[in-house]
């Protein structure tokens, strides 16, 4: 038997840039903030019993709670993409001969996209428990059954929240059947395009069942084969959307809950 603890203390660099929009201070949004995380406390236990004499048949446990971390992938969005500190500028015409440079920035000709942390973000927490039973068979072979089960919590998800509440349109397909559809009329803050927040609203659960045949030889040599039937579930967790349009198939959508 073996068991133990460990602490997880997840303090990050904030950004230094905060957006003075008062619409985002309205909304609870501030663009300088990377939450606190110091209630990370992770426990283990595990063990083994023998359920022989001889000892050819072993049962086997555990259960624990493991606290990832938060990719720079998405802090170091959060740093620079807060509307502020990278401006994007499009210039099709009056542009200056080489070696010649322009006097001023333009004038911004689009709404900025900004990602922001939510002011509740943890870090991402799996519990992962296990049962083996492991029988051996003559003198070289070895069958184990086995149980896997993964819940996650707090995983980490990307959403645009800058929408005003979706209503209903009326629409037709190509074939003149009239539809009838939801749609976001505009933003909520208009000095923004999308408001992309990191949350920790995302859970997934996983359920495995396996069956595992071993085969011993000589000289430190061993084959292995194994069968496993799985099902998992999850609402979408992410920790790669970054990029507006190339990453929007990895957002959370509220499509079944549009307000």
């Amino acid at each position: 038997m073996n068991y133990g603890i460990r602490y997880d203390l997840f303090s990050l660099a904030n950004p230094q840039v905060k957006n003075p929009d008062l619409g985002l201070a309205a909304a609870g949004l501030d663009t300088s903030l990377i939450p606190l995380d110091k209630n990370n406390i992770g426990g283990r236990f595990g063990f083994a019993y023998r359920m022989s004499k001889t000892g050819n048949t072993v049962l086997r446990g555990g259960v624990g709670n493991y606290y990832a971390r938060t990719p720079s992938i998405l802090t170091g969005t959060a740093f620079t993409q807060n509307g502020i500190q990278v401006q994007t500028y499009t210039l099709t015409a009056n542009l200056p001969s080489y070696p010649n440079v322009l006097a001023a920035p333009p004038a911004l000709n689009r709404t900025p996209d900004i990602y922001v942390f939510a002011k509740d973000y943890v870090q991402p927490l799996t519990w992962q428990w296990s049962l083996n039973l492991e029988r051996q068979l003559g003198r070289d072979y070895t069958v184990t059954l086995g149980y896997l089960g993964v819940r996650g919590e707090h995983l980490s998800r990307t959403r645009d929240i800058n929408f005003l509440p979706a209503v209903a349109q009326q629409g037709t397909f190509a074939d003149g059947t009239s539809v009838t559809y939801l749609r976001h009329p505009g933003r909520l803050n208009p000095a923004f395009g999308r408001i992309s927040l990191f949350d920790s609203g995302a859970d997934s659960v996983y359920h495995g069942g396996f069956v595992q045949l071993s085969k011993r030889f000589s000289q430190s040599f061993q084959v292995q084969t194994s069968y496993t039937f799985s099902k998992v579930i999850d609402s979408r967790p992410d920790f790669t959307s970054v990029v507006v349009g190339t990453d929007d198939s990895k957002n959370a959508q509220d499509t079944l809950t549009p307000t």
